[in-house]
């Protein structure tokens, strides 16, 4: 994904970083769960391929899914730096992920500055994204929902 316009270059001692930090890659069937809300997971992920929806579980038992991830996202940052998941994320269709260790997050914070920089941008962008869509759900109509869905979908976020 790094010859992506949106991606900045890596320094030497990042790439290196970053190479020792993956520990895999993961395909994932249409209609798994990748995360659970409540549970602690070893794991977070970067979206190489496919498409994923976030949601939380409502006491009636119906879902209120919160976003979709998409190449390039970061998934479980949340259960990494607060110990459980507080949504669950499904595999909207197959995915390709890349897995690293929550544990070697800490690292990244400590000795690669401007990796934490990205992550922290990553999440503040996701921020953002959050704030449109609770525009949505509280002052646009059924149509306009949709019609934001299909232009935030069709301009890949």
């Amino acid at each position: 994904m790094r010859p992506l316009r949106v991606f900045r270059e890596f320094e030497k001692q990042e790439l290196a970083f970053v190479s020792r930090f993956k520990k895999g890659e993961l395909a994932v069937d249409k209609g798994a769960t990748l995360l659970v809300e409540g549970n602690h997971s070893a794991h977070l992920y970067t979206v190489l391929s496919g498409w994923g929806f976030r949601y939380k579980l409502m006491p009636d038992g119906r879902r209120q899914i919160l976003n979709y991830p998409m190449p390039g996202d970061l998934v479980g940052l949340q259960g990494s730096l607060m110990g459980e998941m507080q949504h669950s994320v499904e595999a909207l269709s197959p995915m390709l992920l890349c897995v690293f260790e929550r544990e070697d997050l800490h690292e990244l914070y400590r000795k690669h500055p401007g990796l934490a920089y990205d992550i922290t941008w990553i999440a503040s962008r996701e921020e953002q994204m959050l704030d449109e869509n609770l525009l949505s759900v509280g002052r646009r109509s059924a149509q306009e929902r949709a019609a934001y869905l299909i232009a935030f979908i069709g301009r890949g976020a």
